[in-house]
């Protein structure tokens, strides 16, 4: 610990302030007892060097742990030079500023220090220390060459492998490709292959074998458990690689250890994820390990085929599967079946499989329904039919005897049942013996059907449902009656609890109601509210006194403060102030432009009120190019309508690429079937646009 009290720690900052606690770290680092060594090390991690970041406290904290490392009565000292390799491979990662370039600086000295812990006698010592070493300067590389050569450890000898490929672009790169084919350890050929992707060391079949015998040779925890240069090394392989890693994902699933096909079915779903022409390629293979015999891969296979929006490319495959009667029921339902044959039968339902039918009367025979089934039959639009339709009022029949199941299976035959109009509505019967409340999940068939008894039920749902869900009922209700008394009740209702109030606005709004009442009305005249979902109560209160009043003054000031409180209320509220059309808030609506939740909106009204798209092209580009369906869908359609030729290019270029553009956010594993629909989107834009119907991104 000499010389730690000398560092001016109070004027440095980590990520939880002061660095002044530091040196209380490196002595519980220091102590005897494992346990708070060990727990010192994790707040070094947690302040210093936390999540990757790096502080001014940073660089100095790497001297001294170094330096602690070094000494033979410290219980954690793999932990310790673990640390410094962790800051040098965060400062490897990070743009140059003083902070990272202090950093540098230390790792590259404390690698040195580090040099005699590659002969130490533990092997996790060593091996932490070759990562600690592999970041630090090109001096170093003769010492990690004879130690590569020396060692006996696999772990260990993997770590060195990858330091000796980092630091010496001359021999690093040979020993990588001799140990890609030479009969080591599966941890040193892992390791050959992690370091063949992620150094840029060239990409073929060699590379590939290595990898899956690696994986296929391991026990459960694969060839790399607690690496200290990857936790994931699969999962960067696969970011690195892209599609180039499919053939491992294939390798993997072929494997004969359940572990490796399960982590080729992990593969297996991020490339579905990020890359457009994966699912040809992986998914008739994740259908066939869908009857695997490790409940694992089997979990891996129902997520790839469902997440991939490609489950049409197994068909027959799944049917194999889904025609097999199904093991023991599950102790607890759960939304995606574990049960093999039920899953396969959830994913035919997305394909229209012309089996599907026989499949599903089978399964309601056997009174035994996937929760998610129905829902997917709905959506599938499954072929009205006598029979089927009296099995599926026998279900119902069955769950309204048993009210502690979930409203999720309910809500699905719901739905399947309005998807056949009228002739599904002789199951109203059971779908209202199932309680006062089957309004709530029954009210889209409830609406298809009409009739006093269904009036009935959706006035009651309305009355009682969870107030997020009473605007949507008492709309139904009154599709359905033609009186509004329910809809306005609900309303006046929402707006004493203090409720979705935007939804009973916006309703009180449709059912031309009047004046709003002073509660309401109060929440509008004050500045931007603190909270998003407020502001959101501001606009929809702007947008119905304008609309009932035809006074811009009136709403002008608080639609211009909740523009400049940016976030996603601000979009609507931009949209309002272009179709009030003032021009006086151009400078306002323009500084949203670089909001990622609001710049549609403002491009918008920028468009409506100067009739001039200069300058939106760049921000409407970037908002399909997020991926976020709140804000592609309404760019494209604005492009359109703006005529933007100009943005023909970048548009073909979102389409044509191999790489997704939605990659997150969409509910219920809908990834690829989002990105799917924003390329027929794109298409479709560019066609309009340029007129062209044949080629590339407009085929």
């Amino acid at each position: 610990m000499t010389g730690t009290d000398d560092i001016p720690w109070p004027s440095l900052d980590h990520a939880y302030g002061s660095a002044r606690d530091v040196p209380a770290m490196l002595r519980a680092a220091a102590q005897p007892r494992r346990d708070r060594a060990h727990r010192g090390v994790q707040n070094l991690h947690a302040s210093v060097l936390h999540q990757g970041s790096l502080y001014s406290a940073t660089a100095p904290a790497v001297r001294h742990v170094a330096t602690l490392a070094l000494e033979p009565r410290v219980k954690v000292r793999a932990a310790l030079a673990a640390f410094v390799g962790t800051a040098g491979a965060s400062a490897a990662m990070l743009y140059d500023d003083e902070i990272v370039l202090a950093t540098r600086e230390a790792v590259t000295a404390a690698a040195l220090v580090l040099l005699p812990l590659l002969s130490d006698p533990d092997p996790e010592v060593r091996a932490s220390a070759a990562f600690a070493v592999g970041h630090g300067p090109a001096e170093a590389r003769d010492a990690v060459a004879a130690a590569y050569a020396a060692e006996e450890h696999p772990a260990t000898r993997a770590s060195l492998l990858m330091a000796l490929a980092r630091l010496d672009p001359d021999h690093g790169p040979r020993a990588v490709t001799a140990a890609c084919a030479a009969p080591e350890p599966p941890a040193v050929r892992a390791a050959a292959g992690y370091a063949r992707a992620v150094l840029d060391l060239g990409w073929d079949p060699l590379a590939t074998a290595a990898v899956v015998d690696a994986w296929t040779e391991a026990d459960g925890d694969g060839p790399l458990p607690d690496w200290p240069w990857s936790y994931r090394p699969l999962d960067d392989l696969t970011e690195v690689l892209g599609t180039r890693a499919v053939p491992v994902a294939l390798g993997l699933l072929a494997s004969p250890n359940p572990a490796a096909r399960a982590a080729g079915g992990s593969m297996a779903e991020a490339l579905c994820t990020a890359y457009r022409s994966a699912p040809p390629l992986l998914v008739p293979a994740m259908a066939a390990a869908l009857a695997d015999e490790d409940p694992d891969v089997r979990r891996r296979a129902v997520a790839v085929v469902r997440v991939s929006g490609a489950a049409h490319l197994a068909a027959d495959a799944l049917y194999a599967v889904a025609a097999r009667p199904p093991g023991p029921p599950e102790r607890e339902p759960s939304l995606v079946p574990e049960d093999p044959s039920e899953a396969a039968l959830c994913l035919l339902a997305t394909t229209g499989h012309p089996a599907l039918g026989d499949l599903v009367r089978a399964a309601l025979d056997r009174n035994r329904i996937p929760m998610e089934l129905p829902r997917l039959l709905a959506r599938a639009g499954l072929p009205f039919s006598a029979d089927l339709l009296a099995r599926v009022r026998a279900r119902l029949t069955v769950l309204a005897g048993t009210p502690d199941v979930p409203a999720n299976e309910r809500a699905g035959w719901s739905a399947l049942l309005a998807s056949w109009g009228t002739a599904g509505s002789a199951a109203l019967p059971e779908i209202l013996a199932a309680g006062p409340l089957a309004g709530v999940w029954a009210a889209d068939a409830l609406v298809t059907f009409g009739g006093p008894e269904a009036v009935a039920a959706l006035a009651v749902a309305a009355a009682e449902a969870n107030p997020y869900s009473r605007v949507a009922l008492a709309r139904a209700h009154w599709r359905v009656s033609g009186d509004p008394s329910v809809a306005r009740a609900v309303a006046e209702d929402l707006f004493t609890l203090d409720k979705d109030t935007p939804g009973a606005v916006a309703l009180w709004r449709d059912l031309d109601a009047g004046p709003l009442p002073a509660q309401v009305l109060r929440q509008f005249d004050r500045d931007a509210a603190r909270w998003s979902v407020d502001r959101d109560t501001q606009v929809a209160v702007a947008r119905h006194v304008y609309g009932t009043t035809g006074d811009a003054a009136r709403v002008l000031p608080t639609l211009v403060a909740v523009v400049r409180a940016g976030d996603q209320p601000a979009g609507p509220a931009a949209t309002l102030l272009g179709e009030i059309g003032d021009p006086s808030v151009l400078d306002d609506l323009r500084a949203l432009l670089d909001d990622r939740w609001a710049a549609v909106g403002a491009a918008g009204a920028i468009h409506a009120l100067t009739g001039d798209r200069a300058g939106l092209m760049e921000p409407l580009v970037a908002a399909v190019a997020s991926g976020s369906g709140v804000g592609w869908r309404p760019a494209l359609e604005l492009l359109v309508r703006c005529g933007a030729v100009e943005a023909v290019p970048g548009l073909a270029e979102l389409a044509d690429r191999d790489e997704r553009v939605v990659a997150f956010g969409v509910m219920h594993g809908g990834v690829c079937a989002e990105d799917d629909a924003l390329v027929v989107a794109l298409r479709a834009a560019v066609r309009d646009l340029t007129g062209v119907t044949g080629g590339g991104a407009v085929d």
